[in-house]
């Protein structure tokens, strides 16, 4: 019988992706998403009151148990252009105005910049590949 696991900083994550890893690491890169995601979604596991400040947010659940509900609703708070479509450009203006502006730039915009342009790289390459010449190219052996 799987009892509540009540994580504190020192609690090593023995599943997933972070495997190894103590919740204060976690805390420290700014991996908040997935304890987030790890506390509102996996039934069995909940955090200290000390962790459950520092991820900022005073809804609690009750647990044993899960609530992907307020945990999407809390998400889009945290991200609100996550499920919108940017334009390159609309980005890259809104962090030079937060920067002229003297604001910090958060982590979350430049990785967005980031992979926006990594998939307009791909789109351009894959575009370039599928020309008429290219294709003769290929058939021809050049």
């Amino acid at each position: 019988m799987v009892r509540l696991r009540i994580l504190t900083e020192k609690s090593v994550f023995d599943f997933g992706k972070y495997h190894g890893w103590t919740v204060q690491k976690l805390l420290d890169l700014r991996y908040k998403s997935f304890l987030k995601w790890a506390y509102f979604n996996l039934e069995k596991i909940s955090f200290s009151e000390s962790v459950l400040s520092q991820l900022g947010f005073s809804e609690r659940i009750e647990k044993p148990g899960i609530d992907k509900e307020l945990y999407k609703k809390l998400h889009f708070v945290d991200n609100p252009n996550k499920n919108t479509t940017q334009s390159i450009e609309s980005i890259r203006n809104k962090i030079k105005a937060k920067k002229v502006n003297g604001k910090t730039v958060t982590l979350w915009e430049m990785q967005q910049l980031r992979a926006m342009k990594q998939n307009k790289r791909k789109q351009s390459f894959l575009d370039l590949r599928q020309t008429k010449g290219a294709m003769q190219a290929k058939n021809h052996g050049r």
